[in-house]
């Protein structure tokens, strides 16, 4: 994929990071570091209609603010869904 490829290329990936958002403890699946760049990476299987997709984008957003105060620089994440046929790839901009 294309996109895919124009996201982890010069990055550093980490995983499982635990952090903790308003005293809830969270483990973001995926990160990396991209020059000035946070990139903050969720992959979740089955459709991205479904029934929890706003859910998915608030958690993705929850993982961007609180590692680009750890990080100190601005975060973009992305949702991945996968399931036998498909890959989307969907941009989340901004957080809460």
């Amino acid at each position: 994929n294309e996109m895919w490829q124009e996201i982890i290329s010069g990055a550093r990936f980490y995983r499982e990071k635990a952090v903790s958002n308003k005293g809830k403890l969270l483990i973001v699946d995926h990160y990396a570091l991209k020059g000035d760049e946070l990139i903050v990476v969720d992959f979740k299987t089955g459709d991205r209609f479904g029934p929890r997709h706003e859910e998915y984008i608030e958690q993705v957003q929850g993982y961007m603010y609180v590692l680009s105060r750890q990080y100190r620089r601005p975060a973009t994440g992305y949702l991945i869904y996968l399931n036998e046929h498909n890959v989307w790839i969907e941009k989340i901009d901004n957080f809460m």
